[in-house]
């Protein structure tokens, strides 16, 4: 098994999450929210054997996905990073893969996203996921707590698999560090790993860089660092 680890800112503002009157809640910092859901999405990719699969599992304290060969744990804060960050981890629900990209997509307004709040991060923004019935709405709140983007998704419910067994592996042999990470490039990792590998367990390790900013080379990719994200990816055999 391959270990992918990943390690690694007026009127009153809302600086507690507003009661949404159901259990199944997730809301985030908006950094947070497009790291964890670039995280998810690197590893999944359209399922029809096992559509739950098309989904990442929020299980209340991290964000989990697989595509069967690999897998992703992203474990979320808990505790707010600054003093009026608007944080909320309810119950567990299953976020299906066109929430998260919507998430990865969105555009906060870009006058209120340079405002300078030192006791909130991001500007206030944050992300709300809500699962309601077979839906998942996801809104992007603005620092007074208004919704600026909203959309609402289906989503599957199904057993999720317990994926969380398999990140207890034992501390790989191999240890390779990088600068800088993102999700599009965990493909071109895998084949690497899976081809020079010999099977033998590895770790990548991503530290932040200086200066590092969220854009991607790559349309529609966001960068992931931070050490919240851990990768697993089962070695396989390719033609040479």
């Amino acid at each position: 098994m391959m270990v992918m680890t990943i390690i690694a800112d007026s009127p009153a503002l809302a600086t507690t999450p507003r009661s949404t009157g159901f259990d199944e809640v997730l809301e985030l910092p908006l950094t947070v929210a497009i790291r964890s859901a670039a995280a998810m999405l690197a590893v999944m990719r359209d399922d029809k054997i096992s559509p739950v699969l098309n989904s990442a599992h929020f299980d209340g304290a991290r964000l989990l996905a697989s595509d069967r060969y690999r897998c992703a744990k992203y474990d979320l804060p808990s505790a707010p990073d600054r003093a009026d960050d608007r944080l909320l981890l309810g119950a567990e629900f299953l976020i299906p893969d066109e929430a998260l990209l919507w998430v990865t997509r969105v555009k906060p307004d870009k006058e209120k996203r340079r405002t300078k709040l030192a006791t909130m991060s991001d500007a206030g923004y944050t992300i709300r996921y809500t699962k309601i019935d077979r839906h998942v709405a996801v809104e992007l709140i603005d620092m007074f707590g208004v919704a600026e983007a909203e959309s609402a998704f289906d989503v599957l419910d199904g057993n999720f698999p317990p994926l969380m067994k398999l990140f207890g592996e034992r501390t790989p042999a191999t240890v390779v560090t990088v600068h800088g990470f993102d999700p599009a490039l965990l493909t071109s990792l895998f084949q690497w790993a899976s081809k020079h590998g010999g099977g033998e367990p590895a770790r990548l390790t991503v530290t932040e860089k200086r200066g590092f900013t969220d854009k991607s080379p790559i349309s529609d990719a966001a960068t992931i660092a931070c050490g919240a994200a851990t990768f697993l990816i089962q070695p396989m055999k390719l033609d040479s």
